[in-house]
């Protein structure tokens, strides 16, 4: 009995340290906001979020995407950015935008040394009409450079998944279902890709309903729709031919 006590007291102290050491750690984090999944961030973790995808994504993202955030080393990273004008070129090492009346797409990277953290933002400025299956996604001329973290939809408060991804030697892609209602809906493809190539991005929306069967008729290819999506004839005319943005790492 008395070994068996001392065990439970040793369990017992072991878990305090633990737990001790634990908020130490985080009373030594100066906290700067803690979003309704209490995942906390500093000002600087706060401030490389909004620079990195938008102000307000903080709300949206888990203990997962946090960790993914620390992890990935992102932060140590610099998000390069230029303008993009009418008429005008796409510097390299670039975070680039391009909006169409009713939504804007930004491409972000934040670059070790052989590969980039990247990220596809997909920010509805008004509320679409057609809710069917959209696609976002993108495309490299190097084989196998590009790998899906993950996508989801934003909207409300609510988030969600994708319906399903593909993932091919030259282009990463998923497809997501708009909800039926719902507004302030925002896309996220978070991806990695390898330094030294060219990363073309797009997101098509479905401007008359489409079924999923008929949303996969499509290949990767730098010529197609945004850079990224070439369609089977029999579908073009279902998606929108929005503008996509390119950047060079």
């Amino acid at each position: 009995m008395k070994l068996v006590n001392k065990k439970f007291i040793m369990i017992i102290t072991l878990l305090m340290v633990a737990f001790s050491n634990n908020v130490f750690a985080s009373e030594d984090k100066d906290i700067y906001y803690t979003n309704e999944h209490y995942v906390s961030f500093t000002k600087e973790e706060y401030d490389f979020v909004s620079d990195f995808y938008y102000d307000g994504y903080q709300e949206y993202m888990n203990q997962e995407d946090y960790n993914y955030m620390i992890d990935s080393n992102m932060m140590n990273s610099e998000i390069q950015t230029v303008e993009y004008t009418d008429n005008d070129g796409l510097l390299p090492l670039a975070d680039t935008s391009y909006a169409t009346g009713s939504k804007r797409i930004k491409l972000s990277s934040a670059c070790e040394s052989s590969f980039c953290n990247m990220a596809i933002t997909l920010n509805w400025l008004v509320s679409p009409n057609t809710r069917s299956y959209d696609l976002v996604g993108a495309y490299s001329p190097s084989s196998n450079s590009l790998s899906i973290v993950n996508s989801r939809i934003q909207y409300d408060g609510t988030s969600s998944q994708y319906v399903e991804r593909r993932e091919e030697k030259n282009g990463i892609s998923a497809t997501m279902k708009l909800p039926s209602s719902g507004e302030s809906i925002r896309i996220i493809m978070n991806f990695t890709a390898n330094k030294g190539t060219r990363i073309y991005a797009a997101y098509q929306h479905a401007a008359k309903t489409i079924s999923l069967t008929n949303s996969r008729k499509y290949s990767f290819n730098s010529g197609g729709y945004g850079g990224v999506f070439r369609f089977e004839e029999s579908v073009k005319s279902y998606y929108d031919s929005m503008g996509g943005v390119k950047m060079d790492i």
